[in-house]
């Protein structure tokens, strides 16, 4: 069959493969970022380099975290439902499923060596900056318990820019703890421990599970802590450093990688 051109469909490929074409599908991103939004990056970006440059160990220093909704009942990919088979054997088969509306938000903080702290909301609450100062208290004990050290040194707060997280009350409670705040840049979920490490691992530990109760969720999460290594947490804050570089270098863009 030949194309309007009078070249045949299979010459066309060959002369768009030797000019290395190719289809690429597009790429999703959580926003598209405005030219404030990428300056802002790129200071997030250089604030932190310089501040690893001057002190590496400053990753120990480090704490973070976020919240995440844990649901009822989480979707199994299809990979997770391959089998071993013959050739002529029929696919079993499986049905689409929802995440169940059922859900719980669970709030992790963690540092270089471990989990910190973990606590749970009742299904349906919201998040006010109330709450949150509260959780900041509990944070703020729990450290004081598990590593008594990082308060003497220190400690820097990283999160994201939520409302409660961000409000003009929970700026003043923690100046009061005498914690160190970095600036996380608005829409970077790239950039973001929580988000690029911990919960996309969270989230495949937990795919095809269902939960009856609330106890059953907070009991699959110590599973899923007791699964990771020692070096689980360093790898995830050493991450940034290489993620926070390479927003530099593409002066600002989403990192993928």
């Amino acid at each position: 069959m030949e194309a309007a051109t009078g070249l045949a469909r299979c010459q066309i490929h060959q002369f768009i493969h030797e000019l290395e074409f190719r289809k690429i599908y597009a790429r999703w991103v959580p926003k598209m970022l405005t030219e404030e939004h990428l300056m802002k990056r790129m200071a997030s970006a250089l604030e932190f380099l310089s501040l690893y440059q001057q002190d590496p160990p400053i990753i120990q220093r480090i704490v973070t975290g976020d919240e995440t909704r844990i649901y009822d009942m989480s979707i199994t990919t299809k990979q997770k439902s391959m089998e071993w088979r013959y050739y002529n054997s029929p696919a079993t088969k499986k049905f689409k499923v929802i995440p169940s509306a059922g859900k719980m938000i669970g709030a992790f903080f963690w540092g270089y060596k471990s989990i910190i702290h973990i606590e749970y909301m009742p299904k349906d609450t919201a998040i006010t900056t109330d709450a949150y100062c509260d959780t900041l208290m509990r944070l703020q004990n729990a450290i004081k318990s598990k590593r008594p050290g990082l308060l003497k040194r220190g400690g820097i707060l990283i999160r994201d820019n939520a409302t409660p997280h961000s409000a003009g009350i929970t700026q003043a409670y923690l100046k009061d703890l005498k914690w160190t705040i970095f600036n996380h840049p608005p829409h970077s979920p790239d950039l973001a421990s929580s988000d690029y490490h911990l919960f996309g691992d969270f989230k495949k530990f937990l795919r095809g599970v269902r939960f009856h109760n609330d106890d059953e969720v907070k009991n699959a999460v110590l599973e899923f802590v007791k699964t990771l290594d020692g070096n689980y947490f360093e790898e995830g804050l050493l991450k940034l450093v290489y993620r926070y570089d390479k927003c530099l270098n593409l002066m600002g863009n989403y990192v993928e990688k």
